[in-house]
């Protein structure tokens, strides 16, 4: 009897290692699915923007209803709970100027040890779920660049000796001597204008690849492509030309194993 129940003991605690390692593989599917639904939702919400200084949402509240224009639009069903957490909270990827261009996981625990989760997603090598990120495609250069921009702005500790560390006290100045003149305001930089210069015509590598810089090179490109169009053919043309590029922006997003559908270029 105490040997049946020892094997019946080993069983189960095998059986809980292998549930658990197959939960979360699949909370790790599901997190994928759920970050490419909000990027895909970033880049509809800037796809429809009428203000090209704010193209993106301030909060993912935005996402569910967007009353930039009159008729509201809705580019998200909900707001996804994190299955790494089990909490609808969410880390942002902003941009310099507030604008949320991605949405990363806020658990610190270690991915499974693995190269493939789902088709189309590269399985960043990271300690924890918080550096899987998901951007819109149209902000994926922008916000790898920040990044590496801000990761060398910022000192390491090691780097700064006490000799060089600003005091909090100032020197005590002579009675007869005038103040030093204020230093002049700096003007906050500003984020960067749109450029007229033209797009390259997306490869069959990027048709293929679907990656996140693919994604963007295709959604730069539909988007002069509509510009033209409503140069051309009027308003009416260009804004289904516009849902066209969203489709195939999301399409994209998603890595569905489809091809993208084509852009329409006509008037409806």
């Amino acid at each position: 009897m105490l040997f049946l129940i020892s094997v019946l003991a080993m069983t189960a605690l095998a059986a809980s290692v292998v549930w658990r390692i197959a939960k979360q593989r699949d909370d790790e599917r599901e997190l994928v699915f759920i970050g490419r639904q909000f990027a895909a939702a970033i880049e509809h919400y800037r796809v429809y923007s009428t203000d090209p200084a704010l193209p993106y949402p301030r909060h993912l509240d935005d996402l569910l209803r967007d009353d930039r224009d009159i008729t509201p639009k809705r580019h998200l069903r909900r707001l996804y709970v994190d299955p790494m957490t089990g909490d609808d909270q969410w880390g942002l990827i902003r941009l310099p100027d507030g604008g949320i261009v991605g949405v990363h996981s806020l658990s610190d625990r270690k991915p499974y040890p693995r190269t493939f989760v789902v088709a189309g997603f590269s399985v960043p090598s990271s300690a924890s779920y918080r550096e899987w990120q998901f951007v819109a495609p149209s902000a994926a250069e922008m916000a790898a660049a920040f990044v590496v921009a801000k990761s060398e702005a910022m000192p390491s500790p090691s780097s700064v000796s006490p000799a060089s560390a600003p005091r909090s006290r100032r020197p005590a100045q002579p009675a007869n001597s005038t103040p030093p003149a204020e230093p002049e305001a700096v003007e906050p930089e500003t984020a960067p204008e749109l450029t007229t210069e033209r797009v390259a015509r997306p490869t069959q590598d990027d048709m293929r690849s679907r990656t996140p810089a693919a994604c963007s090179r295709i959604a730069a490109y539909d988007e002069q492509s509509c510009q033209q169009v409503a140069g051309s053919a009027g308003e009416d043309a260009a804004r289904a030309c516009r849902d066209s590029a969203v489709q195939r922006g999301v399409a994209c997003a998603l890595g569905t194993p489809v091809g993208l559908p084509p852009l329409l270029r006509n008037a409806p």
